[in-house]
């Protein structure tokens, strides 16, 4: 029997992981039940698909579910403190007409423009290397963010209102005879907790595995539910001058990846949908990035930077079927629950993400909280086909 001190050490809520999901998580908690004693367990690792310097911020989608719900983050975005002061609406630019468009969405005031107002606007001196048949498409309805900047905005907005932030990673979860969940160890020490939410992204797959946790009775769903995944990133750092003419630039997408500005980084980066997948995040700093993908986007769209050297990361991220988030309960463990899968497309939802878990821990029913349950079809369009993983 607990005493009544070991009652006021214990937490009410343990967030696990400083992601998107961690990150909005505790803020949502925070605000909602004001007196509830929270801590937010961030972990030391630095490369992550959250922690990466900007993200695009659009509500272009095939699905109309996340049309909405990225709008409703989008105004959050544009109007809300603190995601405002990070966010961007620049604008972007598609090449249509290549082979193959399903990294390409169409909105419904997208309009054509010349090579000539492609320079104008976005400060370029030399015309993009267009194919034959490619068209140029402005899209003025879209932005980005200084993720990773924002990200901390949060954390440092949820530690203000009172969520205790750790900076150690949760080895594992404690879970007792019954398999109810206590909480976390950290550093060899118990920290217990009436409830825990694993929101560990690419890390969440080695935490369960580690603590005995399994989400379904059929072996072959346990072991392929989940899919670790990276992609390499590459920035190109830009001289005062070069910064001047391209920090107001739009976004630039072709169907093999997206050249995006950064205002408080002052470079350019450029990703692309190569995803591959792999066993555990850790084991990233062992694989070498190749860029030539990251470059040939680079070159095709801004060519004056041709030969220009790149520095390169890999961001880790944790990929879901259909690459819908998984926000439940574990099945077999009460007092868990699972705040996961950002899939390469959720980083837009930071502002509103966390109000859906609390909505979850609430049981509340809702059509996206619906879609996002451990037990989910398998037919369907996946959100964000093109970064599924064709390679390890």
């Amino acid at each position: 029997m607990e005493t009544k001190s070991q009652n006021e050490q214990r937490l009410h809520y343990a967030v696990v992981g400083g992601g998107i999901f961690g990150a909005s998580t505790a803020l949502a908690l925070k605000r909602e039940f004001p007196d509830a004693r929270i801590s937010l367990f961030k972990g030391t690792h630095a490369s992550t698909a959250s922690r990466d310097i900007n993200k695009v911020i659009r509500m272009a989608y095939p699905d109309e579910d996340y049309v909405k719900f990225a709008g409703q983050a989008m105004k959050r975005w544009e109007t809300e403190s603190p995601y405002c002061e990070f966010y961007y609406r620049t604008s972007w630019v598609q090449v249509r007409g290549e082979d193959g468009n399903e990294n390409i969405y169409t909105g419904p005031k997208d309009k054509k423009i010349s090579t000539d107002e492609l320079l104008r606007i976005t400060g370029s001196r030399e015309e993009p290397i267009l194919g034959a048949g490619e068209e140029l498409w402005l899209n003025e309805d879209i932005g980005y963010v200084d993720s990773d900047l924002a990200l901390e905005a949060v954390i440092g907005e949820a530690s203000r209102l009172g969520v205790t932030l750790e900076e150690k990673s949760v080895t594992r979860l404690v879970v007792d005879e019954r398999g109810t969940c206590q909480g976390v160890e950290v550093g060899g020490h118990a920290v217990t907790a009436e409830e825990t939410i694993v929101a560990a992204g690419a890390w969440t797959p080695g935490l369960l595995k580690k603590s005995n946790i399994r989400l379904f009775e059929d072996e072959n769903k346990e072991r392929n539910f989940f899919n670790v995944t990276a992609v390499g990133v590459a920035t190109l750092a830009l001289g005062d001058e070069e910064f001047e003419q391209l920090k107001s630039m739009p976004i630039l997408v072709t169907n093999t990846g997206e050249v995006m500005p950064s205002k408080k980084h002052r470079v350019l980066k450029m990703t692309t949908p190569h995803t591959f997948s792999i066993d555990h995040p850790d084991k990233l700093g062992e694989r070498d990035i190749d860029v030539g993908p990251n470059r040939d986007v680079l070159e095709k769209m801004l060519p004056q930077f041709a030969g220009r050297e790149l520095q390169a990361c890999v961001c880790p991220d944790l990929l879901t079927p259909l690459q819908h988030p998984v926000v439940d309960r574990a099945p077999y463990n009460q007092g868990l629950h699972l705040a996961v899968g950002g899939s390469y497309h959720s980083y837009k939802f930071l502002p509103i993400i966390g109000g859906m878990v609390v909505r979850h821990i609430r049981g509340e029913e809702d059509q996206l909280l619906n879609r996002w349950r451990l037990e989910r079809s398998s037919k369907g369009v996946a959100v964000h086909p093109s970064v599924v993983p064709k390679t390890r």
